[in-house]
């Protein structure tokens, strides 16, 4: 059976427009720098030519600014919250057999043998929780420790050869340019580490044997509560390519924790 997914189409809405909203932000990083390898240059030679490119440069770098802003406005505060809305309605609907979608979630899911209630709710939970982990989190992080920690150094050098030339505008800018990197690092270990922390509890929670109803009930609201804190908490952008080249290979680890946990 083909994946429906209601809400796809808009989750590649937000996607397409958060590389466009990156490409801003990149822009402004690539400007500030030429901005400042240029006046430099300026200052030395004095010659028409690198002021016209300074003055397109400064023309870029605001525009870049701008763009960044407003897309970051128009994407994170409120496309994502939408989509993360519509993504919580399949799940439920998926978990417990509700219809908040006009559409339901079909092959989403590796659950669909499972009774619809609160048990699948938490086994739902956990494929969620077990993905977004090592699928998109886990992969990234290595990659995002190299990248954010030698585009904060590069960007903190500039800055203070900036501040030596006493040009404050462009060093600024870079300083906090260099903090959002940073940031988005620090937001990306933080969410590893509690996603990490939820699949232990997850881990927890199976090598049980089944317990009453209640119990269950109790485990998948205070679970599904947890992972949607956290997805709430992530600052740090998802990458839908090392999706696409992990997935064949965690679907068949999370088939394995199936069976090893008997989850049926």
């Amino acid at each position: 059976m083909e994946r429906q997914l209601p809400y796809e189409i808009s989750y590649n809405t937000v996607a397409y427009w958060r590389k466009i909203e990156n490409g801003f932000l990149w822009g402004v990083f690539i400007c500030s720098i030429l901005l400042q390898t240029f006046q430099v240059d300026c200052i030395k030679h004095s010659l028409d030519s690198t002021r016209c490119v300074i003055n397109l440069l400064n023309i870029l770098n605001y525009f870049s600014i701008i763009g960044y802003g407003i897309l970051y406005i128009v994407v994170e505060i409120i496309m994502q919250p939408m989509v993360a809305n519509e993504r919580r309605k399949g799940f439920i609907d998926n978990s417990l057999g509700t219809k908040l979608l006009d559409r339901p979630v079909l092959n989403y899911y590796d659950n669909d043998s499972i009774e619809q209630g609160p048990y699948k709710m938490l086994v739902n939970c956990y494929e969620n929780c077990f993905f977004t982990y090592n699928n998109i989190i886990k992969a990234m992080l290595s990659k995002m420790v190299i990248k954010s920690t030698i585009l904060f150094v590069l960007l903190l050098i500039f800055a203070y050869h900036g501040i030596k030339d006493n040009v404050f505008a462009i060093p600024f800018l870079q300083l906090f340019l260099s903090s959002l990197f940073l940031i988005e690092l620090i937001y990306h270990i933080v969410f590893f580490f509690r996603l990490k922390n939820l699949c232990e509890k997850f881990k927890q929670i199976f090598s049980t044997p089944k317990s009453n109803k209640n119990k269950t009930i109790q485990d998948a609201i205070y679970m599904v509560l947890e992972y949607e804190t956290t997805l709430a908490y992530n600052k740090s952008p998802n990458s839908n390519s090392v999706y696409q080249k992990l997935n064949n290979k965690l679907t068949e680890e999370w088939n394995f924790i199936k069976q090893n946990y008997d989850i049926r």
